[in-house]
């Protein structure tokens, strides 16, 4: 189909997309209806390594690094809680060492 805008001329191919007929329907004034779902098949974009303002990063799907995570060990403790006379005792020091 052959198009015009703005005094230049195009040829508009409009893409054909498949649907199926969805579950979802009901009546509508009396006449039926239901959903028509385009079947869209997705296709990966490829990475592009990029740069903007000399930080280089990567757009679209990139693969990352399997390597092993080492786990570490690490024993959980509890604070140490203070009774209030060795809390004060500590800010009194606090004080007088400044």
């Amino acid at each position: 189909m052959k198009l015009k805008y703005r005094g230049v001329e195009y040829e508009y191919k409009p893409i054909a997309v498949d649907v199926i007929e969805d579950k979802v329907g009901g009546k509508y004034r009396g006449l039926s209806w239901k959903r028509h779902v385009p079947q869209i098949i997705l296709v990966p974009q490829p990475s592009i390594k990029l740069k903007y303002r000399g930080r280089t990063y990567h757009k679209g799907i990139v693969k990352l690094a399997t390597t092993p995570v080492k786990q570490l060990k690490v024993p959980v403790t509890q604070p140490k809680m203070l009774d209030s006379e060795q809390n004060q005792r500590e800010q009194k020091q606090l004080k007088t060492s400044h």
